[in-house]
């Protein structure tokens, strides 16, 4: 394996706010490089806050990196996002990032907060938003800004609050398989925070990054690439069905592109992708039935578990081709909640984590 040390990051979710501190701290104990929280108001299970949970566990690390797996631009003014991650930062001494997407329905309509059907409405209001929020991190009483477009507008505006990092915090672009996000993510993202891809999508997105950095004269090297994986230690068979039966449901409704790209045919309603599903409809008959066709050999490329050995032979996938951050989503947290995140990291921590740091280069 030819690979300079790779990152691994560790993403929480479906805990409380207090044991969301608690896995975010262990992750640092246990050698993880990042930690990543969601920011949803509604899913399927407990979604925190997570400004105010990254605030605490910064307040509690010292090394680890913290970023949002993703926040929208439609529930925050980006004004208010660049001031949230500006304090953050302060409070972590310089490690907090933004991971920024372009939103779903889910979190969206039920609040009666306006929402851009058109997804290149989406995709315009996301470039406006991370431009004002690096506009803003760099302003100040002295160094007034403004902004005119379609969706977000600033007349001689200032943060008082300022990052610590410099030049700024990174700012990860939340993208699944769209092509306009993809591309934003290469022409002014620091980073890529992908969902449940395989190494073929991961692949195939990356490259999309790539050519969109190269138009814009820039390096895709300079651009923090996530691939986030689905993985969960179990041997029990019963546990491992379940699993696999949710997490299929979850491949269908977020990567029904990739899953065409595998031969994958019957067509999947738009109402049922993941921008557009509500929570209520994540387990209709149709998603369950359609999520039992995907076979065995395809959802293993999607997810791993099982043993210790097999995750090792899942990320070694990833690493072959490229991926130099691993951020791991727990399947486990479902079944033992904190208890099974100690259990979790502890397996990285002592197995997974050393394989990876030591076969680094070679």
């Amino acid at each position: 394996m030819e690979t300079s040390e790779i990152k691994f990051g560790y993403n929480i979710f479906s805990l409380s706010a207090l044991d969301s501190v608690k896995a975010g701290v262990m992750a640092e104990k246990y050698g993880f490089d990042s930690v990543w929280v969601p920011d949803h108001l509604i899913e399927d299970g407990a979604f925190v806050d997570p400004w105010s949970v990254m605030a605490v566990i910064g307040t509690q690390t010292k090394r680890v990196f913290l970023c949002t797996g993703v926040t929208d631009t439609q529930r925050c003014h980006p004004a208010k996002t660049a001031q949230s991650v500006a304090t953050v930062d302060e409070l972590s001494h310089g490690r907090t990032g933004l991971g920024i997407g372009a939103g779903e329905a889910m979190n969206i309509v039920p609040f009666g907060i306006p929402w851009d059907e058109d997804p290149r409405d989406r995709a315009q209001r996301l470039r406006e938003a991370i431009e004002v929020i690096k506009l803003l991190w760099g302003s100040s009483k002295e160094k007034m800004v403004s902004y005119k477009g379609r969706f977000f507008q600033l007349r001689n505006a200032w943060l008082d609050q300022h990052p610590t990092q410099k030049p700024r915090p990174p700012v990860y672009v939340g993208a699944l398989s769209s092509t306009r996000l993809l591309e934003l993510t290469g022409e002014i993202g620091d980073g890529w925070f992908s969902w449940l891809v395989t190494p073929e999508t991961y692949t195939k997105r990356r490259e999309k990054i790539k050519r969109a950095a190269e138009r814009a004269g820039r390096k895709l090297e300079d651009i923090d690439t996530v691939a986030t994986i689905y993985t969960a230690f179990t041997d029990n068979p019963k546990i491992q069905r379940k699993l696999t039966e949710s997490t299929k449901i979850e491949i269908l409704i977020s990567d029904y592109p990739g899953l065409k790209s595998f031969g994958i045919k019957p067509p999947l309603p738009e109402q049922y992708t993941y921008q557009y599903v509500t929570v209520t409809e994540r387990y209709s008959p149709i998603l369950v039935e359609m999520a039992r066709q995907i076979p065995e050999e395809i959802f293993k490329k999607y997810a791993s578990i099982g043993g210790v050995d097999e995750c090792i032979d899942f990320i070694e996938d990833f690493v072959r081709v490229g991926a130099k951050h691993i951020s791991i989503c727990d399947l486990m947290i479902s079944e033992k909640g904190i208890l099974g995140v100690e259990e979790t990291l502890k397996t990285y921590g002592s197995k997974i984590i050393p394989y990876f740091k030591e076969h680094s280069g070679k």
